[in-house]
């Protein structure tokens, strides 16, 4: 499997592939035993995963390269912001008068509290209903029995 990866590293395979491969193969060697296997066997594996890390180094290191390269497109004083960042809002004048009449309606200032809490007090009887607290249903369906 090691001379398979080696003749992908010739073949320039995307970095992605080479990296995987490289992976199961120290996989492989690593349940093998590094201490059970031949020595050559360990010989290659290490080389030639050595060669597959170099190989994706000089890889990465040629797109850094390329992205600290300044853009020459780049023209911030041909910008117009204010062209650019400008909205149209052609179609939302329905729209905007509705929220405005209703916005404009007067508000209570204060909220009423609640007349009953909302929350079941936690005793199994209550919340089921059977001592008709905030949670028993409705009187036509307590003495409902599934047939």
């Amino acid at each position: 499997m090691s001379r398979f990866l080696r003749r992908t590293t010739e073949m320039r395979m995307p970095s992605n592939t080479l990296f995987c491969m490289r992976a199961e193969v120290s996989r492989r060697l690593f349940k093998l035993g590094i201490t059970e296997c031949p020595q050559f066997v360990v010989h290659e594996v290490r080389n030639v995963g050595q060669s597959v890390e170099n190989l994706l180094q000089d890889r990465w290191h040629v797109i850094r390269e390329k992205q600290s390269k300044p853009r020459s497109s780049w023209n911030p004083e041909g910008l117009d912001v204010f062209a650019d960042t400008r909205l149209s809002l052609s179609d939302s004048k329905a729209y905007l008068s509705q929220v405005l009449r209703c916005n404009s309606a007067p508000r209570r200032k204060y909220l009423a509290p609640p007349r009953q809490s909302p929350t079941p007090r936690h005793r199994s009887a209550t919340f089921c209903g059977a001592s008709g607290g905030p949670w028993a249903p409705p009187a036509r369906l307590r003495n409902f029995r599934f047939q």
